[in-house]
């Protein structure tokens, strides 16, 4: 071993890799006569480190200081303020042909605009790397302030040339504008209007709201898009033929011809209206008018909304009101209201999707130990599911159930259904607690445990389970999970084949 390379490996043993060994170790090492280190093993180290640390091993010497950039940059950099954003790109620049061709994370969460000169100098970093700048993720947050800094700063976005995942929260005119202008080969986008939600304003003056608009220049590399308070109708004809998963959250349903002609391809849509739950119950006709219009569109467009959708998530209000007209292979839907109408919603949108498999979530107690919950399933149009997961939950205020009732009823539910697979899950958590409006929280813990509590942990779980498939004995899976009891630990009886998400 020559001199220099001697004395280059005594300084990484000494001073980078002796810190992260255990003593004993330490001491092996130091009573070596040539000590040896593979560079292999300071990097694993690295993988495994904080920035901080990271960066010290860095100064180390010039090898690591070289190997630890893509170790240092392994983790979303938060650049929350003016300092944050000088110390990132004078690090950046300081070796920018190398850095800029690593995937970075990155997170603007300024909370007010920036002075003059930072400004520019991140305008000017950027247009002079963005068009080599890789972006595995990068976070615009309440970008408005960020954006006014510089009348540059829109433009200077728009030199990025790759981003896999883009996350925009708070986007107003500024921010839409720039998604516009954006030229990079962006992947998955997920965007929320300002003010969408808010009682106080609403989605600022030109805020562009139409997607076929604000996505227009990403049509070609665009997979998934999320949404938050965008139009419901689309004006123009552009096509997103690759985007396949599509999550969007409205003040009103979305006109389903509308998107399923520019986003033909979808497989796994996610539906959401705001206070829903609401509409519902106060603007019955409302709803009934959506559903109505969705349904006689998709019928006289001949579309057939989504032929190749496989996954479809949302309340069984938001589903209902899409009325689609097309099978799905997987239906996830949220009960809000507890009510027979919303049982005849779930009906009509399991006979018009005709999933294989149903997953519900927020069942109120109530309902799971209603026997018209039983009588629903029992009717025979359902019989094409094969998996049903039920997530059953004790709603603040419920109160005491008849824990017998729920058992009963499920195992009429699964007698009924010709299943390969059943999951059942309790939450019991607000069991525990009493519901009082006037209070600040609304909750207080219960003194004593209610007649509820003591069924559920009195429960023998495993016989549960076998009462399950005596009544079903072609099951292939069964799982039945009791958490968050007071004063428990999770029931759980497995067996069989289960998919792995209810693990």
């Amino acid at each position: 071993m020559s001199q220099t390379s001697n004395s280059l490996t005594e300084t990484l043993h000494s001073h980078v890799l002796i810190p992260f060994l255990s003593p004993l170790l330490r001491d092996t090492l130091g009573k070596m006569q040539q000590p040896v280190v593979i560079l292999d093993i300071l990097l694993a180290v690295m993988l495994v480190s904080r920035r901080h640390e990271v960066s010290a091993m860095m100064k180390t010497c010039r090898l690591l200081y070289e190997a630890g950039v893509p170790y240092l940059l392994k983790e979303t950099v938060d650049l929350k303020h003016e300092d944050d954003i000088v110390s990132f790109v004078t690090f950046m620049a300081a070796e920018q042909s190398s850095r800029l061709r690593y995937d970075i994370g990155l997170r603007l969460s300024l909370a007010e605009s920036l002075s003059p000169g930072v400004a520019e100098l991140l305008t000017h970093f950027l247009k002079n790397g963005g068009d080599a700048m890789r972006f595995r993720t990068l976070h615009l947050d309440h970008p408005e302030k960020l954006l006014s800094s510089s009348p540059g700063l829109a433009d200077a976005f728009s030199t990025i040339s790759y981003i896999d995942r883009l996350h925009v929260y708070e986007a107003g005119p500024l921010a839409t504008s720039t998604l516009q202008n954006l030229r990079a080969e962006v992947h998955h986008v997920s965007v929320r209007l300002d003010g969408f939600g808010s009682v106080t304003h609403g989605t600022p003056t030109g805020t562009e709201t139409d997607l076929t608009i604000l996505l227009h220049s990403l049509r070609g590399s665009l997979l998934s898009f999320h949404g938050e308070g965008f139009d419901s109708r689309l004006t123009h004809e552009t096509i997103f033929p690759n985007v396949a998963s599509l999550s969007l959250t409205g003040h009103v349903p979305i006109y389903v011809p509308d998107y399923a002609r520019a986003f033909p391809n979808v497989t796994n849509l996610a539906t959401g209206t705001l206070q829903m739950d609401l509409i519902s119950l106060n603007e019955a006709p409302r709803i009934s008018a959506w559903r109505l219009e969705n349904r006689s569109a998709q019928l006289s467009h001949g579309t057939g909304s989504w032929p190749a959708l496989k996954q479809c998530r949302g309340t069984v209000a938001d589903l209902w009101a899409l009325g689609l007209r097309c099978e799905v292979e997987k239906l996830t839907a949220t009960v809000d209201m507890d009510s027979a109408w919303e049982l005849g919603m779930l009906g009509e949108v399991l006979r018009d999707l005709r999933p294989k498999y149903l997953e519900m979530f927020g069942v109120p107690a109530t309902m799971a130990a209603s026997p018209d919950f039983a009588e629903f399933f029992q009717q025979k149009p359902y019989w094409c599911l094969k998996t049903v997961v039920l997530k059953v939950s004790f709603p603040p205020g419920t109160g005491d159930v008849d824990g017998n009732a729920i058992t009963d009823c499920i195992v009429r539910i699964v007698s009924a259904l010709k299943l390969d697979v059943f999951v059942l899950g309790i939450d019991c958590y607000f069991l525990q607690y009493e519901y009082l409006p006037d209070s600040e929280t609304g909750l207080t813990l219960r003194s004593e445990t209610t007649l509820t509590e003591r069924f559920l942990k009195q429960l023998d779980v495993d016989a549960f389970a076998d009462s399950i498939q005596g009544a079903a004995p072609a099951l292939r899976g069964l799982q039945i999970k009791i958490r968050r009891l007071r004063g428990s630990q999770v029931l759980i009886s497995r067996r069989g084949d289960l998919p792995k998400e209810v693990y």
